[in-house]
């Protein structure tokens, strides 16, 4: 059987192609919550943050609007649907926990901040019950009317253990505040008491009230950052009234008598970059042909609806233009927690596209190794360099779990090597394409293994020198001229040949016929300067 793991919570990176970071943009997502018996309901103030958004700057809002609706487009194009994780192919025996543990595309570290002003009232307990119900929601999220059953997004939620400064924690902190009264979209203050890096965490906000309007208690349940592109990355994290944190047939008297934990699922499909189904209202689109997956929630499988309601029993259709009934039962819907229970495959795939987009820092390898999680999940992931050079070491890291474990890799048709460590160095010696296969074998017959199709490049990268040029470059970039042409470089903290060019601040370059630096300027230098003329930009001495 498996051991322990050092991580054992993972993601399996299925067909997923790795894409270039953008720069995080975010909006305010905002859920209100009525106290009453019957439903969840009143005004939505996230439609009216976004309104306020676009009201102080217009051209700011529609961009990072349309940069957002870009990432997804794109994403669709090249990751056709439909967008789940099929339950049914989980393996008998998951890894590092035995059966029965999620299968997950994308693993997520979380951090519970908990603030309150006299006294906490928060458990663990009722954190673990919530990112177990948050986990359970995502893992049964999809209905797939071919098998009658629900499918898995591939999104799993896990406490960190390891805090930024590299010392052990439960996932959880407590700080005694007065912010711990919060007025609704002042995400900032929270930040101000206590924030993780949002490119590794994400950060939850459990506090005692949240006010609509300063001093008057309100009937806020939680908000949430939104992923718009290029519009603020001042905010980002999740909050959360503590009257819905949890199930209440699990933690009782702990939350309110009408919380299933679904508050939480609602604001991180917000955090993910999704919509209500009302977004557009009866505009939004009904097929493909009137631009449903561009209007409204760009969701096509997600019915439109005039405006939001919390029938559940009997759900209305307020919109004409076709017979099927407002989908109160969307987890983005105002149904109660005990009628919300999925998203859609267009909704899943607007998600998977911010976490390949915006969020991809959450659940690359290198910061799941640093997290030293728990979690049980059935999963295999790689990361490192996807393009080298012939002669020259690539580095290639996947999911360490700890002592017990072996992994063994093959470079396209090359001869395998098994080895203790999760990172591999290959050096290859010939240009190609090659997929790259790891089998992670954890002892007792319990093996897991993938094959990462075209996964690595590797081209010559014999130095092509210049004698004259001008350069721009942004922070950490790179690039060699080679007889394969030019290509980024692999590792611009590097310096190891000629025909090499990096940095690692933003700069910018000049130089005359004769190869000779004239001109050098540079973040890191504060001043624009004229450096040692003698010195070329290609000779590498």
């Amino acid at each position: 059987m498996p051991q322990k793991l050092r991580v054992t919570k993972l993601a399996i990176n299925q067909d997923l192609i790795h894409m270039k970071r953008q720069t995080l943009v975010l909006s305010i997502a905002i859920f209100l919550i009525t106290f009453s018996s019957v439903a969840q309901n009143g005004s939505c103030a996230f439609d009216g943050y976004l309104e306020k958004l676009e009201a102080e700057d217009p051209d700011g809002f529609r961009a990072a609007q349309r940069a957002h609706h870009s990432n997804i487009d794109y994403y669709r194009e090249q990751n056709p649907g439909p967008y789940y994780v099929s339950n049914s192919s989980i393996t008998a025996t998951a890894l590092g926990g035995g059966n029965g543990c999620n299968k997950a595309t994308y693993l997520l570290p979380v951090v519970v901040h908990v603030l309150y002003q006299g006294s906490n009232s928060v458990t663990s307990s009722q954190v673990d019950n919530q990112l177990a119900t948050m986990n359970s929601a995502f893992k049964n999220g999809v209905w797939n009317s071919a098998t009658n059953q629900f499918e898995s997004i591939g999104v799993q939620f896990c406490l960190a253990q390891t805090q930024p400064d590299g010392t052990a924690f439960s996932g959880i902190t407590t700080h005694q505040t007065s912010k711990a009264i919060n007025t609704v979209y002042d995400l900032q203050s929270l930040m101000a008491v206590v924030s993780y890096d949002p490119a590794r965490y994400i950060n939850i906000y459990v506090v005692d009230d949240i006010q609509a309007t300063p001093g008057i208690s309100g009937n806020v349940g939680g908000y949430a950052s939104y992923p718009y592109p290029n519009f603020s990355a001042t905010y980002d994290g999740i909050v959360v009234d503590k009257n819905w944190v949890g199930d209440y047939v699990s933690v009782g008297s702990l939350v309110d008598p009408q919380s299933g934990g679904k508050v939480l699922v609602h604001e991180v499909g917000h955090y993910l970059g999704l919509y209500h189904p009302w977004q557009g209202g009866c505009n939004g689109g009904y097929t493909a042909a009137d631009g449903c997956d561009q209007k409204g929630d760009n969701c096509c499988d997600t019915p439109p609806m005039a405006v939001a309601n919390t029938t559940c029993q009997v759900p209305p259709n307020t919109c004409s233009g076709d017979t099927l009934p407002d989908p109160v039962e969307n987890h983005m819907a105002y149904g109660t927690d005990a009628c919300r229970d999925r998203f859609t495959s267009d909704q899943v795939s607007i998600m998977w596209s911010v976490l390949d987009y915006q969020r991809n820092g959450l659940w690359q390898v290198t910061n799941i190794n640093a997290m030293n999680l728990t979690c049980c999940v059935n999963a295999i992931a790689l990361s490192g360099d996807n393009i080298g050079c012939t002669g020259e070491q690539v580095s290639l890291e996947t999911y360490d779990y700890g002592s017990g474990t072996s992994y063994t890799w093959q470079i396209g048709t090359g001869p395998s090597q098994t080895q203790a460590s999760p990172i591999y160095q290959p050096t290859i010696n010939t240009v190609g394409e090659y997929d790259v296969l790891l089998t992670i074998d954890f002892g007792g017959g319990s093996t897991v293994s993938k094959t990462f199709t075209d996964y690595l490049e590797v081209v010559d990268c014999t130095p092509l020198l210049s004698t004259q040029a001008n350069w721009y470059f942004g922070k950490y970039a790179g690039l060699r001229f080679t007889t394969s042409g030019v290509i980024r470089d692999v590792e611009p903290s590097r310096l190891t040949s000629n025909g090499q060019i990096h940095t690692n601040e933003g700069s910018i370059s000049m130089s005359d016929s004769s190869g000779a630096l004239l001109f050098y300027a540079a973040a890191d230098t504060g001043k624009n300067s004229i450096l040692n003329p003698t010195f070329h930009l290609f000779n590498a001495t």
